[in-house]
C-alpha cells in the first residue's frame, strides 16, 4: 500500500482491525511504500500513522478491502511420464485430475489453446518432448 503525502517524523504501520499487519515505516515527507505480510483470508487494510515522541496516533481515511484467492492444488497427470511409444501407435492421452484451470506446456513452452483437462499427443515423428 502506498502512502503519496507521507509526513516526516511520523510513523505508519498497515492494521486489519487491532492486528498490525507491516513492519512500522517512518515518514519521508513523500511517498513511503508498505508491505504486509502474507495474507490468508479477506482482509480489510487500515494505516495508522502514529507521532513516535507523544504516542499520539490516527487511522487514516480511506481504507483498502483485499481479495485473497487460495492457491489451487497441484494438479496430478495421467499417465505417470516418462512414457515411450513406437511411432504410429495411436495417440497418447495425458489426463489432468484438474476439472478446469489447465494449462498445457512442451518443453517449457504453452501449447496455445490446450487448457482441457485432456491432451492428446499424436506419436508422430519428432513430437517428443517433455509435456506438463
Amino acid at each position: 500500500m502506498n502512502v503519496a503525502g507521507s509526513q516526516a517524523g511520523i510513523n505508519y504501520e498497515l492494521f486489519n482491525g487491532g492486528t498490525s499487519l507491516s513492519s512500522v515505516i517512518a515518514g519521508t515527507g513523500g511517498a513511503i511504500n508498505l508491505v504486509t505480510s502474507a495474507l490468508a483470508g479477506n482482509t480489510t487494510i487500515t494505516v495508522r500513522a502514529t507521532n513516535p515522541v507523544t504516542s499520539c496516533s490516527v487511522l487514516l481515511t480511506g481504507t483498502s478491502i483485499v481479495t485473497v484467492n487460495p492457491i489451487p492444488a497441484t494438479p496430478t497427470i495421467n499417465p505417470v511420464g516418462p512414457v515411450v511409444v513406437c511411432e504410429g501407435t495411436a495417440a497418447i492421452a495425458l489426463t489432468s485430475s484438474a476439472g478446469a484451470g489447465n494449462q498445457w506446456y512442451k518443453n517449457g513452452s504453452l501449447i496455445v489453446g490446450a487448457t482441457l483437462p485432456t491432451l492428446n499427443i499424436t506419436t508422430a515423428p519428432g513430437n517428443s518432448g517433455s509435456i506438463r
